[in-house]
Formats: structure tokens, sequence, C-alpha cells
């Protein structure tokens, strides 16, 4: 199978969602599927290269400036566009309903590819980082994320929520 993963963010990035995108692509690879990573580079030049089995493609990008360490992309339409014909992805599974995966979502209905969307994101953690705007507020974000999706995915918070032994 062929999959393309969209995330806004991706090791070197600490966090959960760049554990998550970084194991989920490798662990893809090495079923023998063929994966493809879009996620913001480190810098303002656009670079690729294959990291093991994973072919990561990485766009330009600034700091975001409300929150540490997250990088945005200078949208990156047609070069996304090229990407998706040339890879034709049999699913587009979108990580973060940001710059890349609002830009995924957008080409792959014109492409009539499915998508799948992991949410990661609490609110309390995106609030930090979102405008009081009605269109960015939580529940307009994931909203508009089930909409678009064949199927839509969660971290169990029950996990987190428990006390530690």
């Amino acid at each position: 199978m062929r999959i393309m993963i969209v995330t806004d963010q991706y090791p070197p990035m600490v966090g959960g969602v760049p554990t998550v995108t970084h194991g989920l692509a490798h662990d893809f690879a090495e079923r023998g599927h063929q994966v493809w990573v879009v996620a913001p580079s480190q810098g303002a030049r656009d670079v690729r290269r294959l990291e093991q089995k994973v072919r990561v493609y990485r766009f330009s990008s600034f700091d975001w400036p409300t929150y540490e360490g997250l990088r945005i992309p200078f949208i990156p339409f047609i070069p996304i566009r090229n990407l998706l014909k040339r890879s034709d992805p049999h699913i587009i599974h979108i990580h973060s309903p940001v710059v890349l995966g609002n830009i995924a979502q957008m080409l792959a209905g014109g492409l009539r590819k499915p998508v799948i969307a992991t949410n990661h994101y609490m609110p309390i953690n995106m609030s930090r980082s979102l405008t009081a705007d009605p269109l960015f507020s939580t529940h307009s974000v994931i909203s508009r994320i089930r909409t678009w999706c064949i199927f839509v995915t969660a971290a169990s918070i029950s996990r987190l929520l428990r006390p530690l032994r």
C-alpha cells in the first residue's frame, strides 16, 4: 500500500506527535508499505531525503510565534499537489489540522484520495497556539476534520488521566 503521512510536527522536533508519526511511518515501511512523510523543514529550504525506507519531504518553514518549537511551512500548495500526483498514495493520513494537513485535505478531494485523520490535540493545548477566532476554535477545527475524512482516530486520554503508579 502507498501511504502518505502529513504532519506539522516531525523529528527532530520532540513530543508526542513527532514520536507517533515517526514510529508509524517506519513501522509501515518495515511492513513493506511505501511511505511518504510530508512535514515542515527546519529552515527556509525544501529538503527531501530517504530515511531508512521512508521518503521524507520537508517544506520551507518559519517559527510559529506563539508555539515554541513549532514550524509553519510557507503554503507549499503546488509542490504538495505534484508530490501527490507522483506518489499516487492509496491513503493520506493527516496528523495535524494546521497548514500541511489542510493543504493535503483540500488536494485529496480533487484527486479522489481518501483521508484519515488522527487527532492528537487536547483542547487545552490548542488554545495556547490558536486565536480566539471562532473559525479556529477547538470545536470548529475538530468538526472540520471530521467532515473531510473517511475515519478519524484519537489517542485515548484515559491513559493520560490515570494516576501514575
